[in-house]
């Protein structure tokens, strides 16, 4: 494994991703699911709201009821903005409540797409995978290895010496004053 736990650090879910490699950011996640008393997973998958706007090219509007909100392709990334940054300072760690709701209400309607949509949201899903809005880790390593030879696994470069890794990170976010 990649990192071992630490039972000195509070580490949580929220924590995982403050690594630029998000393979072992991923793994670690697996450990801490694990370590949390659930069930082993086959993978992981991480993604930005912009994989979220492509799916609804594809599947069309949903209702967010809880919000009283349409959202569409065209308003979601702007709808996520709002709830996310916008009102941060009066929804404290709620900020992200929103993007769940969505990912509840969108969820169904993806798993009930028929045949004629699949090609389409494939297309959506890489799309994403390579824009490196999405990337995936597989406990298969089969399947990871065609993760890895896709460049969708986000992970760091194998390397001596030093390397330059353009790769964001929201400090503020991480540190509890965002």
């Amino acid at each position: 494994s990649v990192f071992a736990i630490d039972p000195r650090l509070s580490q949580t879910l929220a924590d995982v991703n403050d690594t630029p490699d998000w393979s072992a950011a991923a793994q670690l996640a697996v450990q801490l699911w694990r370590a949390g008393g659930e069930q082993p997973v086959d993978g992981v998958v991480s993604f930005t709201p912009a994989l979220l706007a492509g799916i609804l090219t594809v599947v069309g509007p949903v209702n967010v009821p809880e919000y009283g909100q349409t959202v569409t392709a065209a308003n979601a990334l702007p709808w996520i903005d709002y709830y996310a940054h916008t009102l941060a300072s009066q929804l404290g760690s709620h900020r992200k409540d929103f993007i769940a709701a969505l990912a509840e209400a969108l969820l169904p309607k993806l798993l009930a797409a028929p045949a004629s949509e699949w090609k389409p949201l494939g297309k959506a899903l890489s799309t994403s995978l390579e824009a490196r809005e999405a990337m995936a880790w597989s406990a298969d390593a089969s399947v990871q290895s065609e993760i890895n030879r896709l460049h969708w696994a986000g992970d760091m470069p194998a390397t001596k010496g030093d390397f330059f890794q353009d790769a964001e990170f929201e400090y503020a976010a991480k540190n509890g004053s965002a």
